[in-house]
Formats: C-alpha cells, sequence, structure tokens
C-alpha cells in the first residue's frame, strides 16, 4: 500500500513529459474532442456535449501565438470526429461513387477537413481573442460570439450545428427565437464559463474547502460582474423554456389532430444490385399495403398515410407521354397507391422520381428528373406535388456542372463521380390533404384483380360520388436531408395557400446501412419542431423513423414502436396535432439577430480599440521633434 503514491506520482510524470510533446497532446485532446462530440449525438444522446468544447478551450489557449498549431489541432479535431460519428461516410463513397474500400478510406481523410471547417475557424478566432485579452472582455462572450462565427461562416457538406449536441435539453426551447446558432452561442459562454471555474477549482485543488476566502472575493462586485452574468443568461433560458413548454403542452392539447401512418417497409436503397422486379412486386402488393392495413387495424381509420423516400426504387407513378416514351412510368405504383386510399377511406403521401424534357448541351432536349413527392387524395386522384429543393451534391447533382459543360468533361467527370442528373425544385409549396368525411373504409379490400385489367384510370369509374376529398388543411414536405436546413424551412411560411399545420419528412437512409447515421439524420432534423413550432412526421426507407412534436420531442405513438431501426419493416401511427396560427420569432426573422448581435460586438471591440489607442499615444522617437 505504501508504494501506491509513488506510483501515481509516476504515472502523473509520465504523462506530463508526454504532454510536452505538441502532437501527442493535439492528438490525444483531439480524441477526447471528438468522442465528447459523438456521445452527445444519437443514439447515445448523453450530456458530454457540455464540456465538449472544452479540449478546444485548452488548444486555443496552448498554441494562440501559433497559426499552424491552430489549425493543426482544428483539423485533428475534425478528423476524430469524423471518425467516431461519419465512418459511414466510406461505405457511401462506395455507394454512390463505386470507389473500392481504400479509395473511399483514402478520400475520407480531405472529407473529414472539408466537413468539419468549423472547428479551426474557431480556433484561429478564439486564439486571436485570447492572445488579445484587452480587447475581448468577457471571454466567455467572445467564446461563444467566435463559436456562432465559425458555425454559421464555415461551409459544411452535411449541415449542422453545434447548438444540435444539446438538442435533448429544456434549454433548446429558445430555439424559435434564435433558431440551432442561437444554440450554439449559449453552449460556448457556457461551457467556457464551466471551464474557467472548473480551473480556478483545480488550481486551489485540496485548500479549496479548507480556505473559504475565495468565497469572500467571489462577493465583491467585480467579481460578480464577472461571474454572475452567465448563470443568469442559464436561469433565464431555462425558465423561458419552462414556462414556453407549459404553453406549447397546453396548445398541443386543444388542436385538432390528423391521424398519420408512417410505412417503413425496409426497402433497400436505389442500387441495381439490390432492386429486382421480385422485389418491387413484393414492395408494391404486399409489404406496404399489408403495413397500411395493419396500422388501421391496430389504430382505428386513418386520415394520412405517409410512404418514406424510395419506398419503391425508381418508382413514377406519374402517366405522361414522356414516362411512356422513355418506359419509366409504372402503372402497380399508382395502382397501389389508389387502392390503399381506397381500401381505408385515407390519402397516400408518397416519393416519386418525375421527368420532365429540358434544353440541354447544344440545345439540344434532354430528360431530366425532379426528386418529387405527390399526395393521392381519397378519391383516388393525384393531388399536390413537391419538387425536392436542396438536392445532395454529388448524390442528386455534380457541382460545377456548368463549368465541366464548357470545358467538354460533363459526362465524363460525371461518369467517374456517379452523380445523378436530378434538377432543383422551383418552388417551396405545401400540400394540402383532405378529410375523412362520412364516407367508411370499404367492407371488403379491393384488389387488383377486381379492376378487371383497367389499370388505375379504373378509379375514375370506382370511386363512390361521397368520396369528396374536401380540403382540410396542408402540411409542410421536407425530401431527405432538406431537414437540416432551417432557412429552407422557413421558406414554406407564408407560400400561397395557408400556413402548414405540420411537417412530413421523408428520407432514404438505406444507403448507410445499420450505422448511426440514420440516428444523428433524425437528431439533427428535429430542432426544425421547435423552430416553427411544428410536429414532424418522419418516415424512412430503413432507419430510424418517428414522431417529433412541437416541442422537440420523440413521441410514443398509439401504435408501433417509438423508433424503427435498420433492417425493420413496420407501421407508426400518431395524432399529429396540427398548428396552423402560431408563425414563430424565428419563422418570420430567421437568422438577422445573428447580424444585430454581431454588429453590436463589433461596436464595442472598436470602441475598445480607438480608447485603447488614445489611451496609449505612441511615444516619440529620439531625434524627432515632439
Amino acid at each position: 500500500m505504501g508504494g501506491e503514491p509513488l506510483e501515481t506520482d509516476k504515472m502523473i510524470q509520465i504523462l506530463k513529459n508526454l504532454f510536452k510533446n505538441d502532437l501527442f497532446l493535439i492528438s490525444g485532446l483531439a480524441l477526447v474532442q471528438g468522442l465528447l462530440t459523438s456521445l452527445a449525438m444519437e443514439p447515445y444522446s448523453l450530456p458530454t456535449g457540455w464540456v465538449m468544447p472544452w479540449p478546444l478551450f485548452y488548444l486555443a489557449w496552448r498554441f494562440k501565438n501559433s497559426m499552424p498549431m491552430l489549425l493543426l489541432s482544428g483539423t485533428a479535431c475534425g478528423l476524430f470526429f469524423s471518425l467516431f460519428s461519419a465512418y459511414w461516410v466510406i461505405g457511401l463513397f462506395g455507394s454512390f461513387a463505386g470507389l473500392g474500400t481504400a479509395a473511399s478510406a483514402a478520400l475520407f481523410v480531405p472529407f473529414s477537413v472539408l466537413f468539419n471547417l468549423h472547428v479551426p475557424l474557431f480556433l484561429l478566432l478564439f486564439g486571436l481573442v485570447l492572445r488579445n485579452g484587452r480587447l475581448f472582455r468577457p471571454q466567455w462572450l467572445f467564446a461563444g460570439t467566435t463559436a456562432l462565427i465559425a458555425d454559421y461562416a464555415a461551409p459544411e457538406f452535411f449541415p449542422f450545428s453545434w447548438g444540435n449536441f444539446i438538442a435533448g435539453n429544456p434549454l433548446v426551447q429558445v430555439a424559435d427565437l434564435t433558431g440551432a446558432y442561437g444554440l450554439t452561442l449559449l453552449l460556448f459562454m457556457a461551457s467556457y464559463f464551466f471551464y474557467r471555474v472548473a480551473g480556478m477549482a483545480l488550481a486551489r485543488g485540496r485548500t479549496l474547502f479548507r480556505d473559504l476566502n475565495w468565497l469572500r472575493d467571489l462577493a465583491r462586485p467585480r467579481a460578480l460582474a464577472r461571474f454572475l452574468p452567465v448563470p443568469l443568461i442559464l436561469l433565464l433560458c431555462l425558465a423561458y423554456g419552462a414556462a414556453r413548454l407549459r404553453q406549447i403542452d397546453n396548445l398541443q392539447r386543444s388542436l385538432p389532430v390528423v391521424r398519420t401512418a408512417i410505412i417503413n417497409p425496409d426497402a433497400p436503397p436505389e442500387d441495381s444490385r439490390f432492386v429486382t422486379r421480385a422485389v418491387l412486386e413484393k414492395l408494391m402488393s404486399v409489404t406496404i399495403p399489408g403495413l397500411a392495413d395493419k396500422a388501421a387495424v391496430a389504430a382505428g381509420p386513418l386520415d394520412l398515410v405517409v410512404l418514406p423516400e424510395s419506398a419503391v426504387p425508381f418508382m413514377c407513378a406519374e402517366d405522361t407521354p414522356l414516362t411512356r416514351k422513355i418506359k419509366r412510368y409504372m402503372p402497380e405504383a399508382e395502382l397501389m397507391a389508389q387502392l390503399i386510399s381506397y381500401n381505408n377511406n385515407v390519402d397516400i403521401f408518397m416519393n416519386e422520381t418525375v421527368y420532365r424534357a429540358v434544353p440541354g448541351e447544344n440545345n439540344r432536349e434532354e430528360t431530366r428528373m425532379y426528386n418529387s413527392s405527390v399526395i393521392y387524395l381519397r378519391n383516388g386522384r393525384r393531388g399536390g406535388s413537391y419538387h425536392k429543393k436542396r438536392l445532395l451534391a454529388f448524390g442528386e447533382y455534380m457541382p460545377g456542372e456548368g463549368f465541366f459543360r464548357k470545358i467538354g468533361l460533363y459526362k465524363t467527370v460525371r461518369d467517374i463521380m456517379g452523380s445523378s442528373r436530378f434538377l432543383p425544385g422551383p418552388a417551396s409549396n405545401t400540400i394540402g390533404y383532405t378529410a375523412r368525411g362520412l364516407a367508411a373504409a370499404q367492407p371488403r379490400p379491393l384488389t387488383i384483380a377486381d379492376l378487371g385489367g383497367m389499370g388505375p384510370r379504373a378509379f375514375e369509374m370506382l370511386f363512390p360520388s361521397d368520396r369528396t376529398a374536401a380540403p382540410a388543411g396542408r402540411f409542410l414536405p421536407l425530401i431527405c436531408y432538406e431537414a437540416l436546413f432551417g432557412d429552407h424551412v422557413r421558406s414554406f411560411f407564408g407560400v400561397p395557400g395557408g400556413e402548414p399545420g405540420f411537417i412530413v419528412n421523408i428520407t432514404q437512409d438505406g444507403w448507410y446501412g445499420d450505422t448511426d447515421e440514420t440516428y444523428q439524420h433524425f437528431e439533427l432534423a428535429r430542432l426544425r419542431a421547435v423552430e416553427t413550432r411544428r410536429a414532424i412526421v418522419r418516415a424512412v426507407n430503413d432507419g430510424a423513423a418517428g414522431f417529433v412534436d412541437m416541442a422537440g420531442r420523440y413521441v410514443t405513438p398509439l401504435a408501433g414502436p417509438v423508433m424503427t431501426a435498420p433492417g425493420q419493416a413496420a407501421y407508426q401511427v400518431w395524432d399529429v396535432p396540427v398548428n396552423r396560427d402560431m408563425v414563430t420569432f424565428y419563422v418570420i426573422w430567421g437568422d438577422w439577430w445573428i447580424v444585430v448581435f454581431l454588429a453590436g460586438i463589433g461596436v464595442v471591440v472598436a470602441m475598445r480599440i480607438m480608447f485603447s489607442c488614445t489611451s496609449h499615444p505612441p511615444v516619440p522617437r529620439r531625434g524627432h521633434a515632439g
């Protein structure tokens, strides 16, 4: 027992010697920072987000006088975060671009750097703050400000905010004022404050509770001015969050609801290696209709059925001369939607690929696609549709397409990268749905055989006259990673037709297999519910599907699992609250508060620089007149 203190001292000394090596220090802290960040995300959701910035604070202080070391530190932190959280990208390169394992792994390193540019940018900015302490006080304020600038200004391939790492906290309710970036500001201010408090406590060591003189020092006005603001800000945000939660809960209980079923068919991604005719037929005739029928039996009459993106791979249910000419029209898909609608007296919202003829190279007509979604109303007719506006780089379009066309390498580069030829949608439009009315579901389910080979047009004759499909309201459609863009979601408000009552997000996470990506995707998207105060219905072809209420909380369904998992075919049913009237501050003003905030900070810094110059005039050199 007597030798234990000596052994401990040796270990401490060894660690001190190791941390004198800058590269070892950067690697060790980057590993810790990446791990803390990853654990703050789904599917773990640990409260490590609050201490996630601490390694960054230390690295900014340690290397504040060396820009190359700050850049190296930020790059290392981004790489370790990607290794823990975005490892699924390696498989994605193989799926989309057809790259081998070695090439995908090699490409993963530059991707990690580009994916996390906000980290080195923060270290550079905060290193500048720590280098010029007199100009940038209090430091906790500028820790938050530099994080906000880095988060907002750095380009990102998959957009996410540091604020997302505290999405499960009551403080998240302030997002209906500030959006995700406001949470970044709050997180870094609070984290730096507690980082400094922890450092002071560690420096005092064992005397912290024996010598209480520090309490007397803390009670001085100057000390109070330094230490009180952050706790007060946190308390105010908590109070706002608690009051807002009560208000939202009361509102949700009083709102009308739309009983919505999500169908998660465990469909394969749109890859010809996995999709065969037998797979398509089973999805359309057995899996999807069967899950819809089970949902109606388990939860009673439904208002809306939502299918995910690529519920049926390569599906096109739009019957046009062009789709018939290029043999893309799939009448079985349209029949599937009509039969589900007819048999259950329900609207059905689903994804499809829409084809259009547009001018191409040398003004020759070429066929391009929209990643689209359409609603089939309970009277069997096609209703409104939405074409995806925010496309995924390299997966749905090729960046720099115009440049490559000019130099004659467009086809070559597209073939190498494997980019699809999708066009961005022209507008942010909401989708109208109908009321259930008095018409009941069919006593005997109708089948394709009952149509006698007449096809989809048979429903013009079969639907009874009392199936009027009267308009009931509108919802906000988002396709895949569009749900990560707060500014894009805002663009759906104030459009013709009335405000959306809730959000429907359909996505395809089957590309990523059994990885954390699908949970991370859902986690990043659910903040839109708080920003807009609209509930979110999320349907996935293979992965994490579920429902988020107007306070950003995952909700237990009336039937089915709370959240589906990769490889699971399931249905889920919720009564989705319809909030048509409330428009939040964030929806109206967006991120304009950032401009006002940064302008105020800039004025303060400029005044301090001017005051510093006038208070300390330059000393004249010898030999010159004063």
